[in-house]
């Protein structure tokens, strides 16, 4: 996982570049993965097979729900 503290968007041809070229190098080197934007993204930004893009405030509330989800999981198993 690649955390970005920008928006990810097409307009800067530099940045835009940059992040693309080692976007690429981490999915050959480790395999599929994520980039997390904290300010968000253009939809499609990058079209690179196995590379997930999100924006912070998504990751966050999908890390929130999954932690609630596993504490009602061990509430219950705690029970029995």
């Amino acid at each position: 996982m690649e955390h970005k503290d920008t928006f990810g968007f097409r307009s800067n041809p530099f940045v835009y570049a940059k992040h693309k070229a080692q976007l690429h190098r981490y999915v050959k080197t480790f395999g599929e993965g994520m980039v997390v934007y904290k300010l968000g993204h253009e939809r499609d930004l990058f079209e690179i097979e196995g590379l997930h893009v999100s924006r912070d405030a998504k990751v966050f509330e999908y890390v929130n729900a999954f932690g609630r989800k596993n504490d009602q999981i061990k509430d219950g198993l705690s029970r029995r």
